[in-house]
């Protein structure tokens, strides 16, 4: 009997007696139907294709079929259906539901991605690129709910495997994969991308490079103030025995231990110390540049992550509750400030400075408290912060010469 048959010759009866059940999003448009066509189909072949285009149109008639009968509209055979359904559900265009006993399926037809999104993903852009050839890739470019439920389902989908990409992606596939790749636009931390895959198609394979993996290790470079190639060795190093993923707890306690620097962040003192990753400048404040502790670099990571402030701001944050504490890393403090600056969609250092000058925290401790020791402080001049001036009033009281001196000291390390 051919593949195309209706029924297999080892098919039990029982098999075409499933209950099936077609849910279709609303996001389903014709517009949707040419990005399958587009975009899907050489990657999927033909069979799943015209599976999931019979599947469209049957859900758009009504929900509720039998196995036999979508055998028999589709043309397949049990198994045929079910190696094209699995094919579809790699790519993300259907979910299947199933009770214990599987007889009753719910099969959830899902649109297609758009052009901007389906090139974005991490596996589906890549399997695209490497592929088609880049005019098609070009050419591409430019012409452009489950509400049913069976107690106890449980989701059988099949997912995407990766093999397709691991055994020929390269490191040049990469590069012209991130030039076809649409911008990202929410993607904030810089870091170079080329140098830290240099080398790396073995230990850091094309599923490990997500857009989440790669804002975390970002995130964790630029608030430590790791180099590309250090980053690169830490980040092989902490991936799971079989590199689908990486152990960033692992990562994030060994960064908070590290005590290597980056010289290359000299320059950046000099020129901009605001712009300095916050631990890297929390350190510079300190006696001698000594190193930060552990448990304050996890708080500092901790901050950065849930606050998502730039480091000018997260470093004004730092130097203003430094300051106003004696030098003394207090973190309900700090944690307390950075709360208010939050609700108050404080997003630039010149903002942050305006707030200060308004209603710092510091200021509410100063009216609040009687004890001078809490009074924030008041600086004369020069070599001082410039929120320092800007938050000067008549209430606050002048600090000791020992207290200026230091502030002194530390202003100057910054200028040398």
């Amino acid at each position: 009997m051919s593949e195309m048959g209706t029924f297999s010759a080892n098919m039990q009866p029982e098999q075409t007696k499933v209950s099936c059940v077609l849910k279709m999003s609303d996001g389903l448009s014709s517009k949707s139907l040419g990005y399958l066509s587009l975009l899907y189909r050489p990657l999927i072949k033909v069979r799943p294709y015209l599976l999931y285009t019979v599947l469209v149109s049957l859900a758009e008639l009504r929900e509720n079929y039998r196995m036999e009968d979508l055998l028999n509209y589709t043309g397949m055979n049990i198994g045929l259906f079910t190696q094209c359904r699995k094919e579809l559900e790699r790519f993300s265009l259907m979910a299947t539901y199933a009770n214990e006993d599987e007889t009753e399926l719910l099969m959830y037809i899902i649109p297609p991605k758009s052009p901007r999104d389906f090139l974005r993903h991490d596996i589906f852009g890549r399997l695209f690129v490497s592929e088609m050839n880049s005019s098609y890739v070009q050419k591409i470019k430019s012409l452009y709910s489950l509400d049913y439920s069976v107690k106890d389902l449980t989701n059988i989908s099949e997912k995407i495997q990766t093999e397709r990409l691991d055994s020929h992606w390269t490191m040049e596939k990469e590069m012209a994969m991130q030039k076809q790749k649409p911008e990202r636009l929410d993607f904030s931390y810089p870091f170079n991308w080329q140098i830290f895959f240099r080398g790396a198609d073995r230990t850091l394979p094309s599923r490990l490079r997500t857009d989440a993996n790669k804002e975390k290790i970002a995130m964790l470079a630029n608030i430590y103030g790791i180099k590309e190639e250090d980053m690169r060795r830490l980040a092989s190093r902490y991936t799971n025995e079989n590199k689908t993923g990486f152990n960033f707890d692992q990562m994030e306690n060994d960064l908070k231990y590290s005590r290597k620097r980056n010289p290359q962040l000299d320059e950046v003192a000099r020129k901009s110390p605001y712009q300095l990753p916050p631990i890297s400048y929390y350190e510079r404040l300190q006696k001698n540049g000594s190193e930060a502790m552990p448990d304050e670099k996890d708080f500092i990571r901790k901050l950065c992550e849930q606050f998502a402030f730039s480091n000018e701001v997260m470093n004004t944050l730092l130097d203003y509750c430094l300051q106003n504490c004696e030098m003394k890393f207090i973190p309900k403090i700090i944690r307390r400030e950075a709360n208010v600056w939050a609700r108050n969609n404080i997003s630039t250092r010149e903002q942050a400075l305006a707030f200060i000058n308004n209603q710092g925290l510091f200021k509410e401790i100063n009216k609040n408290s009687k004890s001078k020791n809490s009074q924030p402080l008041k600086a004369d001049g020069s070599t001082l912060p410039d929120w320092y001036k800007e938050t000067a009033s008549q209430e606050q009281v002048p600090a000791s010469e020992e207290l200026v001196a230091r502030l002194k000291e530390l202003q100057a390390k910054f200028k040398k």
